[in-house]
């Protein structure tokens, strides 16, 4: 094994050389000025951290990935942990970061399909109720004429009326199972955000005769895959954004690259789990979706109910993104990278970074985006009036409760 400078990688097989009687505690690397221990370079039990999910074992790993996005929460935390000289790898960050992606979105989705079966149980009950009345009304006009047909004595409206009861009780579809909506529940919420389901409000039957009658029967769903609102979320372009744009920084600015010579491998460390604010969204989806279920539930139950959007929240969750990725970097650049002065290095990279992080919301946020077309136009008119624009509880049409 060849001994490298943690930081860069300079071969310091020259200063091993010039050893004469022994081993020196600490060195200092004369490319990018880096002062370590030598047990670090040498000692190759220091190379490693086991419990890190880069140097665990492989039966370990989905372990480790809870572990090491505990430690992600607080940055100082993750970057007294995981130091410099721990050796880079690279396909354990790919896994990891899928693996919580991948997690994010099952227990969201997972979530999100019991808040659907919530609320659309609700729904349908109310549906199949409505669809009693309308037998029940049926049934009392057919008991009332059918002694007067057999007198012979209905008038041409009575006939006309006696035939639609008798034919409605025909062709009435059969009451709808809750179960059946388990499958299409799970569908919706695994594959939002990237997919959902469009105008699937249930169908209103307008006779003259009856009045307003809810049809009690499954819509055929439509549905629909859109990039471009899955991006229109503020906290996701603040958070890309950001995410992508320090390590961008300092990869451009040529000063600090030769002075520091950061290995590439370092800001891929850095890029990566400085992604764990990613299952954020997902924990808005679940606390807005637990919500709206409570409500439901509450509603059932003739309780209060208080209105609640999610898109007021916003501001608040991309405050709080920009601020952990602030910090983030901030504790990479000093503990995990050991910068000289950290904090002028962070606000050399923060300005330019902030103002690309500006111009992409007010970019896709602005009336002149021109993937805005793609967008349903229900859609549009959900965000103009301050609606959640986000999967939310009955998505697919409220029933009015039957009084």
């Amino acid at each position: 094994m060849t001994p490298t400078c943690p930081r860069c990688g300079y071969d310091l097989s020259g200063h091993i050389a010039s050893w004469e009687g022994s081993c020196p505690i600490e060195g200092r690397c004369s490319e990018c000025g880096l002062a370590f221990a030598w047990r670090q370079v040498l000692v190759e039990s220091e190379r490693v951290n086991t419990r890190h999910v880069e140097h665990c074992r492989a039966r370990a790993i989905p372990i480790a990935t809870v572990r090491t996005l505990v430690w992600c929460v607080l940055p100082w935390v993750f970057w007294k942990k995981v130091r410099l000289h721990h050796e880079p790898r690279l396909r354990r960050m790919a896994i990891w970061l899928a693996l919580v992606l991948i997690c994010s979105q099952v227990v969201a989705g997972l979530v999100t399909a019991g808040a659907l079966m919530v609320e659309e149980t609700d729904a349908i009950g109310q549906l199949n109720k409505q669809r009693q009345r309308q037998i029940a009304w049926l049934r009392k006009r057919i008991t009332e004429l059918e002694p007067i047909e057999s007198r012979s004595a209905l008038s041409e409206s009575q006939a006309r009326l006696l035939g639609y009861a008798r034919s409605q009780l025909t062709t009435m579809p059969p009451p709808i199972r809750p179960e059946r909506l388990v499958l299409r529940s799970l569908a919706k919420g695994l594959a939002y955000p990237l997919a959902y389901v469009e105008d699937e409000a249930p169908a209103v039957v307008r006779t003259r005769l009856m009045g307003n009658w809810l049809s009690p029967s499954l819509p055929t769903p439509a549905w629909r895959v859109s990039l471009v609102r899955f991006w229109r979320n503020p906290v996701l372009i603040v958070g890309t954004t950001l995410s992508l744009a320090f390590p961008l920084m300092l990869l451009i600015l040529a000063g600090t690259r030769r002075r520091l010579n950061i290995r590439l491998v370092h800001l891929m460390r850095g890029t990566v789990f400085g992604m764990a604010w990613l299952m954020l969204p997902a924990i808005e989806r679940v606390l807005d979706m637990s919500y709206g279920a409570w409500q439901v539930i509450e509603g059932a139950r003739g309780g209060q109910l208080f209105s609640r959007s999610s898109t007021s929240d916003w501001p608040l969750w991309a405050w709080g993104v920009a601020l952990w990725i602030g910090a983030w970097w901030l504790c990479a650049i000093g503990r995990g990278f050991r910068f000289p002065r950290p904090l002028v290095h962070w606000i050399m990279l923060m300005i330019p970074c902030a103002i690309l992080t500006l111009v992409a919301l007010g970019f896709v946020f602005s009336p002149l985006y021109a993937f805005d077309m793609l967008d349903p136009p229900r859609w549009r008119h959900a965000e103009d009036h301050g609606q959640d624009a986000s999967l939310s509880m009955l998505s697919w049409g409220r029933v009015d409760r039957v009084r």
